[in-house]
């Protein structure tokens, strides 16, 4: 897993004002009708659309390049992915149709693993409105634009997001928001051939979070530390066939790999780790 780089200036109309005011009022409606039904069927599902959060797919695609925002796998080769909400929507309601929530995930990412999982180890947040049964039609429209910030301001954002963290402390790792480079190694097995995630150091947070994450994101499944291993086992014989190279020619081979710790690249994080830290054969500069 590797940070996300978003693009403010690109975010859809749908999730920004005046475009975000139709789907937060479609939301609200939605919220005031779940808690009605609620009081005669307590298992009643949310009736969330997913036609609200459709139109973001497309740019957040772009933004993690095609790869599951959790795994790094190339999702849109192989199947159409989704928009995972990273704060479930069933707990955090009022984040279902904010842009700062969404991830493009693979679908064994967000459906077989994360679904509605997030373990914290704080109190859960509130939300910042209030509505009972007994709340008008009038009252709802008053909280259109009070549920996120405007996503095209960063600062608020990041101040908002900060909030969430300090008070809930999430054991899983936002990409959107935290580097997970700096919780992240990997553990190569030439026996199995696999490759696993481990945590980067002994601290107690990061061993926490790490746990979370190959649980709910289902990091360390069989089939993703094969597909790692493979690229690893590449990775490696290049390195073995540098000793003894000419300058020259080693120069032109390390410029080659330098491909695979670009942030489009699948498994970039797993790339970083073993070229530029565990074997120190490229420049920490190239995290970009």
């Amino acid at each position: 897993m590797i940070q996300i780089t978003r693009d403010r200036n690109a975010i859809p109309a749908a999730f920004r004002p005046p475009g975000s005011s139709k789907n937060e009022t479609s939301l609200l409606g939605a919220r005031l009708d779940h808690l009605i039904r609620l009081q005669s069927d307590s298992n009643a599902g949310h009736g969330y659309s997913s036609s609200w959060w459709k139109a973001a797919k497309k740019q957040l695609i772009k933004e993690s390049h095609g790869k599951c925002a959790y795994c790094e796998s190339g999702a849109t080769a192989i199947s159409y992915g989704d928009v995972e909400h990273f704060r479930p929507k069933a707990s955090w309601w009022w984040l279902t149709c904010s842009w700062e929530n969404y991830l493009f995930s693979c679908q064994l990412c967000n459906q077989q693993y994360k679904g509605e999982n997030f373990p914290i180890a704080g109190t859960i947040t509130k939300a910042p409105v209030k509505i009972t049964t007994t709340t008008t039609t009038k009252a709802l429209t008053a909280l259109v634009g009070k549920l996120v910030p405007d996503p095209t301001k960063k600062a608020l954002c990041d101040a908002a997001w900060k909030k969430l963290f300090t008070a809930e402390k999430p054991g899983l790792i936002d990409p959107n928001h935290e580097d997970p480079e700096t919780y992240f190694a990997y553990e190569a097995d030439d026996v199995k051939g696999l490759v696993s995630v481990i945590p980067r150091s002994n601290g107690a947070q990061v061993k926490r979070r790490v746990a979370d994450c190959i649980q709910y994101y289902g990091l360390n499944r069989e089939e993703l530390c094969v597909l790692r291993y493979d690229l690893y086992e590449t990775l490696a014989t290049v390195r073995d066939s540098l000793e003894g190279m000419k300058a020259a020619s080693k120069a032109k081979v390390l410029k080659r790999l330098e491909r695979h710790v670009a942030s489009k690249k699948q498994f970039a994080g797993m790339c970083r780790y073993f070229l530029i830290d565990d074997w120190g054969l490229l420049s920490p500069n190239l995290r970009v």
